[in-house]
């Protein structure tokens, strides 16, 4: 099967199944990561200091994504490096 091509639009992070509030599996802590970080240059205004935010970028700190995916701080910690590794 190649070629086979599924859309998941980030506007189903507001659908009822992504908001349940629970701890998500490694993947669906990956798509979640796919749907959030930036499709678009823009800047935020973070506590005073104004950042540039890329492509592919996120400006979620550690503690942002460990709340988003109900895990401790040292469990994304672990999952980032492995995805960095990847």
């Amino acid at each position: 099967m190649d070629g086979c091509i599924i859309k998941l639009y980030r506007s189903s992070l507001e659908h009822w199944l992504y908001t349940e509030y629970r701890r998500l599996t490694k993947r669906e802590a990956w798509e979640t990561i796919l749907l959030t970080v930036n499709f678009e240059p823009s800047k935020s205004l973070i506590k005073g200091q104004l950042y540039d935010c890329f492509p592919g970028q996120s400006l979620l700190s550690i503690d942002n994504w460990s709340k988003k995916f109900v895990w401790s701080i040292q469990q994304v910690r672990t999952f980032f490096k492995m995805l960095e590794a990847d």
